[in-house]
């Protein structure tokens, strides 16, 4: 537990009492004009496009070109794509084609015009889950926490497959969960969040997983596949997880599923707490106010009464993988921890 909970300490910003802009020196070095202030000059403007090193030109120069799309105008020819970035018409053509050769534009049939490319909705689907659900997450976290007193975490589920801890509100409590690692790769069979995403995996996933290791995070005996499945399959029944010290000596948690606009699980929202403070009936007496929560999260992300949730194999319910990593590539599940600061959250 040493690195998992701990009492309260105090962190000071190591640039504490330093003037941000360096003892009130310009921000720029007091130059003006300069890039930086480093004494370059910007680059000019080249047909159109802001000026840039030759290395990204390229990539301005497309960016102009996609920028032009819009909804009043989704079909574009090349002519008129040049004049509106101000490219020359040959130079416009050559990145239009190397555009439609990633998927990121795509030829009208029978004409000579061009719309935006299927890749795009990939691109804006892995954006729209991460950016959107940390976004809409926060105040239902905060408001989770608030009436736990506990740490909350989200937590999703990658293609390797992994779970991912992703945010997390911090209880108030000086003896308290915290991740620490927060983006790390953590085995999606130990824990509850990450049981609680495999339950509601596609079936393909779900199946690589109990086909393949699994060890557990204490280093014994390897889990049975046999009782993994079926306590996935009560999981799925039930609509939550638990974890009585599985990952973390000293630690148990609770996860609910937070619903997308589809119905399918796109992550998982957790209540995690030091065992001296809870056990099972703690944490099941916690079920229905991490379900409210969850629902609220869903509701933010356009999920409905009436979207069909996921049934028992898994199917309508499949969870939403994130492609998406975090800084350090990874996600902190309830296994680590430490302590620091709570907070107050609003009504969501």
């Amino acid at each position: 537990m040493a690195d998992n909970v701990a009492d309260e300490g105090t962190g000071q910003d190591a640039r504490s009492g330093r003037n941000g802009q360096g003892g009130g020196r310009n921000e720029q070095g007091g130059r003006t004009g300069r890039d930086g202030g480093h004494g370059r000059q910007a680059q000019p403007s080249q047909n159109g496009v802001p000026g840039s090193a030759p290395g990204v030109q390229s990539i301005d120069r497309a960016m102009a070109l996609l920028s032009v799309f819009s909804t009043a105008r989704p079909v574009v020819g090349v002519s008129e794509l040049a004049r509106a970035t101000g490219l020359a018409r040959g130079t416009a053509h050559r990145l239009v084609t190397a555009l439609v050769s990633h998927g990121l534009l795509t030829q009208v049939p029978e004409t000579t015009s061009y719309c935006l490319g299927p890749r795009l909705l990939g691109l804006a689907d892995v954006a729209r889950q991460q950016i959107s659900l940390e976004a809409q997450a926060g105040p239902v976290m905060a408001w989770l926490r608030d009436r736990s007193s506990e740490t909350v975490g989200l937590h999703i589920l990658d293609d390797l497959p992994s779970r991912r801890t992703i945010a997390q509100a911090e209880s108030p409590h000086a003896l308290r969960r915290t991740y620490t690692d927060l983006g790390s790769p953590r085995p999606p069979y130990q824990g509850a969040p990450g049981k609680l995403l495999l339950a509601f995996a596609d079936e393909r996933l779900r199946r690589r997983v109990l086909d393949g290791p699994l060890p557990t995070a204490d280093g014994g005996e390897e889990l049975e596949p046999a009782a993994l499945a079926a306590e996935l399959a009560s999981i799925r029944e039930d609509g939550f997880a638990l974890s009585l010290e599985e990952r973390v000596p000293g630690v148990v948690a609770m996860a609910v599923p937070v619903r997308d606009h589809r119905g399918a699980v796109a992550a998982a929202l957790s209540i995690s707490i030091p065992s001296v403070r809870a056990g099972r009936d703690e944490l099941l007496a916690l079920v229905p106010l991490a379900r409210e929560a969850g629902g609220r999260l869903s509701a933010r992300l356009g999920h409905t009464a009436g979207t069909p949730r996921g049934r028992a194999d898994g199917s309508q319910g499949d969870v939403v993988q994130a492609d998406v990593v975090q800084a350090d590539g990874s996600q902190a599940d309830m296994a680590q921890g430490d302590v620091s600061g709570g907070g107050t959250g609003e009504e969501p």
